[in-house]
């Protein structure tokens, strides 16, 4: 009986350290998406609703559902789903979400409102994600580009 008492206690011990070390070797998912990684949203899909009037911005609002391009901006990798409104009449708040086969990442902040044509780099905090990006925690600066077919935004996603 005694050997037994001595017994349990090693095998529970064991079991734990065993336990302990398989997630120190595998610390999940989001270390699997951690880093930088570069896309491209192509604003195809964005409509402005009017709210305020041309002297006071505040509360128009735009939705959007833009594809996303990978970093060579060549093939289609996902959408970006999301919302801004007007708080001043140079600045938005955001919120939306990348939407990419392997999960969903969701970011808000401030924007630089882009309607007087000059551009500034956004910085937006990442809130989450679903999937591979569950739990993921980070930034997205966000670079508005003026092209002939109008306009894109190049994201420089860093996760850690």
């Amino acid at each position: 009986m005694k050997k037994l008492f001595l017994f349990v206690p090693i095998v529970l011990l064991t079991a734990l350290a065993l336990t302990a070390l398989i997630f120190v070797q595998n610390p999940g998912q989001v270390a699997r998406a951690s880093g930088e990684q570069i896309f491209f949203e192509h604003g195809t899909a964005i409509k402005q609703i009017t709210v305020g009037t041309a002297k006071d911005l505040r509360g128009n609002y735009f939705v959007f559902y833009d594809p996303l391009f990978d970093a060579a901006d060549q093939h289609q990798v996902g959408n970006v789903n999301g919302t801004c409104v007007n708080t001043s009449n140079i600045m938005e708040e955001c919120h939306f979400t990348i939407i990419l086969q392997k999960g969903q990442i969701t970011l808000e902040g401030p924007e630089t409102d882009t309607t007087s044509g000059s551009y500034v780099d956004d910085t937006f905090a990442v809130n989450g994600g679903t999937g591979l990006y569950n739990g993921a925690e980070g930034q997205l600066v966000q670079k508005t580009i003026n092209t002939a077919t109008g306009l894109e935004f190049k994201f420089s996603l860093q996760l850690h």
